[in-house]
């Protein structure tokens, strides 16, 4: 047999090994090509449907019939009837309201009120119950405001998780309940307590819908409690037990007038303070 020269066996091996080394390097960057084509592609019927999570401001702008990002909003709520009349019934309040009511209560504020309203950190308004809207008309500056009522705090509504039929009976609700405050400026209790109370709805709405209404950004929903010593405490979850049973219980509603506003907050009780009830209440002492 032909012997080859060891010069022409180095070289039929180094020409092998850099055949070899050129597929080793094809076949890496082929895998790496891939691997990043894997990580570019969305895998749609893995992924999980995105978290929708109304903020409490979306929830506020929706059930007083404000304009909401379509983004922020399910279709199924957008596109509900009672969702176009809770709008036009607003804007025809409103239309109405600014012009006649809360624009001569405003110059008339500015003239009359001028210190008091400099001065209010803190506005007390005892049976007001969830009429934030007079309140924040005469004194837009409080940091606090303090009403209280007989009627359930209420809760926040959770449209998520509401079917269409009890959003739109809360929605109607909603309407019902604010007709005469609309109408003559005060809540007829009569009418509260059927509104309110039987239908477990509570303040909450109403007072969302005001602070909304009134060109405000809602920021935090919490539940509140006086504790035994009288501290007003937060709790996890609503108590709407009637005003007269445990504890005294309520909302604190956070809000502000623009990005750049500081903080104000609206805090609602559900309270009984009639002689018997009060004396027997030792959180109010």
């Amino acid at each position: 047999m032909n012997q080859l020269r060891p010069d022409a066996k180095a070289r039929k091996r180094f020409t092998r090994q850099s055949r070899e080394r050129k597929r080793s390097m094809h076949r890496r960057s082929f895998i790496t090509s891939l691997f990043l084509l894997i990580l570019g592609t969305p895998i749609v019927s893995l992924q999980a449907a995105p978290e929708v999570n109304l903020t409490a401001d979306t929830v506020a702008r929706y059930i007083s019939g404000l304009p909401v990002e379509n983004a922020a909003l399910p279709a199924s709520l957008q596109n509900l009837a009672d969702f176009r009349a809770q709008r036009q019934f607003f804007e025809r309040r409103w239309s109405e309201l600014e012009p006649q009511r809360l624009d001569p209560m405003r110059s008339w504020a500015s003239r009359e009120l001028t210190a008091a309203r400099s001065d209010a950190e803190t506005l007390f308004y005892p049976f007001g119950g969830p009429d934030f809207l007079h309140a924040f008309t005469f004194f837009p500056n409080a940091n606090r405001y303090i009403h209280f009522g007989l009627e359930p705090p209420g809760v926040m509504p959770d449209l998520l998780n509401m079917n269409q039929k009890e959003t739109a009976e809360m929605l109607t609700l909603i309407r019902k309940s604010l007709f005469a405050v609309l109408e003559w400026s005060f809540f007829r209790t009569n009418d509260m307590k059927v509104d309110l109370i039987r239908s477990r709805m509570g303040a909450a709405p109403l007072i969302l819908s005001f602070i909304a209404r009134s060109g405000n950004e809602v920021l935090k929903v919490d539940y509140v409690e006086l504790d035994a010593s009288g501290n007003l405490v937060t709790v996890s979850a609503p108590n709407n037990t009637p005003a007269y049973q445990g504890p005294v219980k309520g909302i604190r509603v956070y809000f502000r007038k623009s990005e750049s506003a500081a903080p104000q907050e609206v805090i609602y009780f559900s309270l009984d303070v009639s002689d018997s009830a009060y004396s027997s209440n030792k959180r109010l002492h």
